[in-house]
């Protein structure tokens, strides 16, 4: 029962771009650092200016005085909206002289988890969930929360949903309990099983293919093989089991509109629940209404 990539005693680490998508990115960063007495850390990536010839062969000179400048400007704005948030967040700022993923994969070799917007200004400096989202969640040793804006009014009630699979997930469970501890809200484990090969028709849904009774109750054992080992370290949080007849992204998009945060393995076994980055964890991180943490297993970080 031991959660790996989790890291108490270390920072939050929120990319910074002056984008939209940063800002939900320091709320919802801000928010979980007071929460867990957590020190925040602001991170702007700025790689290097281009080496630009000129016509007469001369290279272009920027102006490393301005950069400076830009770059403290959207720091201050950060800090500025952080503090606004929470006025007590222990936070500080600095630039990371490199680009996208790589300053924030640097940032979280020392992080409890990294918080992304799930948009931003472009291929520069934007955290927008592309090439940058993608490169993180499959690297970084520590969970990664793409902050999407709930779609709900008082989305702190909501439960935290956990997406399960068969393969191991004692990280996940772990993460998704302390979680839901720390909002004093349930947890929904959600297990999602397809037997359809192909879409289905407008208005028809063709019976199962399996019996239906059996994969439920495979479902529910399953869910409890996961849970049991934390039932006595997280006594007071309900946990509510849902077995759904579905492709798992499409489910998992589907109860994000009902959830307060979604919580999903980096990558999974494939087949029919599979969480695989590329196919359900990044539909979930693309698609989701609500704050999703994606969070790399032990077994997969030692696949790499």
């Amino acid at each position: 029962m031991n959660i790996a990539n989790r890291r108490p005693d270390r920072p939050i680490i929120v990319g910074v771009d002056g984008s939209d998508g940063a800002n939900e990115a320091i709320a919802w960063g801000t928010a979980e650092a007071v929460r867990r007495d957590l020190d925040l850390e602001l991170v702007l990536g700025a790689p290097p200016p281009p080496r630009v010839a000129l016509p007469d062969g001369r290279l272009m000179r920027w102006d490393k005085a301005a950069m400076d400048r830009a770059h403290r400007r959207i720091l201050d704005d950060a800090a500025a909206r952080a503090r606004s948030v929470r006025p007590n967040v222990r936070l500080s700022a600095r630039v990371v002289h490199r680009a996208g993923a790589a300053a924030l994969l640097s940032a979280a070799e020392s992080a409890s988890m990294v918080v992304i917007g799930s948009r931003g200004m472009g291929q520069v400096t934007g955290l927008l969930f592309g090439s940058t989202g993608a490169t993180l969640v499959g690297r970084a040793g520590c969970p990664v929360v793409i902050a999407h804006p709930s779609k709900q009014d008082e989305s702190d009630k909501l439960p935290v949903v956990l997406g399960v699979d068969d393969r191991p997930a004692d990280e996940l469970v772990g993460f998704a309990l302390e979680e839901a501890a720390a909002r004093e809200v349930p947890m929904v484990v959600l297990h999602a099983w397809n037997d359809i090969l192909v879409d289905p028709a407008p208005g028809f849904y063709p019976p199962p293919l399996l019996e239906w009774s059996a994969i439920e109750e495979h479902g529910r054992l399953l869910a409890e093989r996961l849970i049991g080992p934390w039932r006595a370290k997280f006594p007071d949080v309900p946990v509510d089991v849902k077995i759904v007849r579905d492709r798992p992204g499409v489910a998992l998009v589907h109860v994000s509109a009902s959830a307060q945060l979604v919580v999903v393995g980096s990558r999974g076994g494939g087949g029919l629940a599979g969480l695989l980055l590329g196919s359900v964890s990044r539909q979930v991180a693309h698609y989701a209404q609500c704050p999703v943490a994606v969070v790399r297993t032990v077994h997969e970080q030692d696949e790499q």
